[in-house]
């Protein structure tokens, strides 16, 4: 069986079976069954090839009939030409889910300033500016549950 049949595997066993006792919801037991807690799930393609927004849509549709308040951020946003400054990622997620969010709180840094950031030496800076975007979008939103897509600079 390989990595990714495992790993789809477990995490369909732990989506489809993720209910406390008291019929609180969550998504993941360890191996003993112990609840862990978690608020946040991260996405990301790992293989050559595109197309993991789909996947996501579907993950975030399923997830909005689990929890009251769910929410979805990109990283690192690859905007599209014009000058909204939002990703293409951002704006098909809030049309096929209805989210009101606001899409520029959806995304940590656009793509080209990461780069920037990363040429100047300042990984650390630009880790600490997603992580405080990222905070403060679950903050100001009173999300229970956010799927992050990417981290990487694709």
């Amino acid at each position: 069986m390989g990595v990714w049949t495992r790993s789809a595997s477990f995490l369909r066993s732990r989506l489809l079976h993720g209910h406390l006792q008291d019929g609180r919801r969550r998504l993941l037991t360890s191996d003993s069954g112990v609840p862990l807690p978690m608020d946040a799930l991260l996405i990301c393609n790992i293989s050559a090839s595109r197309g993991t927004s789909p996947i996501v849509v579907a993950l975030l549709d399923y997830l909005q009939q689990k929890y009251s308040n769910v929410g979805y951020y990109v990283p690192i946003a690859k905007c599209r030409g014009d000058d909204s400054g939002i990703s293409a990622r951002v704006d098909l997620v809030r049309g096929a889910l209805n989210l009101d969010d606001e899409a520029a709180a959806m995304q940590g840094v656009r793509k080209a300033e990461a780069l920037d950031m990363i040429s100047r030496g300042e990984e650390e800076a630009l880790g600490e500016k997603i992580y405080a975007r990222y905070v403060e979008y679950k903050r100001r939103y009173g999300k229970e549950i956010t799927v992050i897509e990417g981290g990487l600079l694709e």
